[in-house]
């Protein structure tokens, strides 16, 4: 008797494991390659920031350097900085150094951390270098603090919904960015 109920469960368990089998698995992370983030960031450059109507931070697309040591990304801007206050266009570099988070809000990764390492201004006069020193790397950390460098598309977040996983962690790695997927507390 005990056989044959044994043999029934495994007549009924055989096509539930097939579909179980032939489900994809859910991943716990996705690779997002270095030549998929330099395409995110660069489509947002060239862009122009005025600053309190006295100026205007025109940025350059950034060189982008991958540092998994760190887990952060270091990105090489060129800056032209004009407008009244200045009254000519000077040009410059900034070197920042930022980690990146998943923001759930509006499914985007956003820089966080941002250090600037380096800012210099070519060609000022003592005054205005001065005011660039002082105001500068203050300004460079505020256009680029919690900057929205991608946006889940809406495929992207009905996958994320049907899995019901949500974005974890963001890890740097040599080939680009490792982003974790965790299961939701509610399981939904």
């Amino acid at each position: 008797m005990q056989r044959r109920r044994f043999s029934q469960l495994l007549v009924l368990a055989a096509p539930l494991g097939g579909l179980l089998a032939c489900s994809p698995p859910i991943p716990e992370y996705w690779d997002w390659p270095e030549a998929q983030l330099l395409s995110a960031i660069t489509a947002h450059f060239p862009r122009d920031y005025p600053v309190a109507g006295l100026l205007k931070a025109s940025l350059a697309q950034p060189q982008l350097t991958l540092q998994p040591e760190s887990n952060t990304l270091q990105a090489l801007l060129q800056v032209a900085f004009s407008g009244p206050a200045l009254g000519q266009v000077y040009q410059g570099r900034a070197l920042l150094r930022f980690g990146l988070r998943f923001e759930p809000q509006d499914s985007s990764v956003r820089t966080h951390q941002v250090q600037v390492l380096q800012l210099q201004l070519e060609g000022a006069p003592e005054a205005v270098g001065q005011m660039f020193s002082a105001y500068g790397p203050y300004l460079a950390e505020k256009i680029f603090q919690n900057w929205a460098l991608y946006q889940l598309d809406s495929s992207q977040r009905e996958l994320l919904q049907r899995w019901a996983v949500e974005v974890g962690e963001i890890h740097v790695t040599e080939q680009g960015l490792r982003v974790y997927l965790h299961r939701r507390p509610d399981g939904a």
